[in-house]
């Protein structure tokens, strides 16, 4: 379920958001960084994680099952994760579809003080 959750998030908000901050740099490709590595590394990733699950051993007992996803998926969503924090750290905030670490943490810095 986390790794179906995974793949879903980032093939709707993470990668949409990539190609549309990428874009952004199409005029002036120098300014864009490592952007295009990052991007592509979680397009490859994802791709990587669903290719593995779609070979979780379905008729094998729930122990081996089991020792599949903790050897082999768990390792990826791992692998993908950190492109993704990278990425977050990359995209233009209004792209980036879901809150940032920084504004989960520390949002209650800039907000009203409640009476």
């Amino acid at each position: 379920i986390e790794a179906s959750t995974l793949i879903d998030m980032v093939q709707t908000g993470v990668i949409p958001a990539c190609a549309e901050d990428l874009a952004g740099y199409s005029s002036a490709p120098t300014l864009a960084g490592n952007r295009e590595g990052v991007y592509s590394g979680v397009a490859s990733k994802v791709t990587e994680l669903q290719n593995a699950l779609d070979k979780l051993p379905a008729d094998d007992d729930a122990g081996v099952q089991a020792r599949y996803c903790a050897d082999v998926i768990k390792p990826l969503m791992e692998e993908l994760r950190e492109y993704c924090d990278e990425s977050e750290g990359l995209i233009k905030s209004e792209f980036y579809p879901f809150p940032r670490y920084k504004d989960m943490l520390f949002a209650h810095h800039s907000e009203e003080p409640r009476a």
